[in-house]
Order: C-alpha cells, then sequence, then structure tokens
C-alpha cells in the first residue's frame, strides 16, 4: 500500500485496521512519514514491511519488532 499523502484519515488508521483491510501482510510505503514509530512497529510485528522517504531508523525499528 502507498501512502503518498498526508490525509487525515491515513493518519486515524491504525496498523491492525490495515491489515484487516488488506486481509494479509502487506509492504507498506509511506512517502510523508505518515505513521509514527509505534505503528511501524506494529507493522513489522504482523509481518509487513516498510519503506519511507528520509526515514533511515525503519530498518532499527525493523530488527527490534522481529527480536520479539
Amino acid at each position: 500500500m502507498v501512502f503518498a499523502l498526508r490525509h487525515p484519515v491515513y493518519k486515524k488508521l491504525s496498523s491492525e485496521e490495515i491489515l484487516k483491510m488488506t486481509g494479509r501482510p502487506v509492504e507498506v510505503i509511506d512517502d510523508f512519514a505518515i505513521f509514527d514509530d509505534s505503528k511501524i512497529r506494529k507493522f513489522f510485528e504482523f509481518g509487513c514491511e516498510v519503506k519511507g522517504l528520509g526515514r533511515e531508523h525503519v530498518k532499527r525499528i525493523k530488527n527490534e519488532a522481529r527480536r520479539k
């Protein structure tokens, strides 16, 4: 799923809601830092991948989430 606009509706979505909509783990591309670190961590815990522009620390979050 690509999130390319900072729409208020997107910011309100939880990781759980997005996973429920897709029905399976997906790759999330967050072009405008819509999701905070806690939501990104949840995506990784659910088996999703997350990419984002200017978010170099996402790899660290992924490693921490996958260790649990």
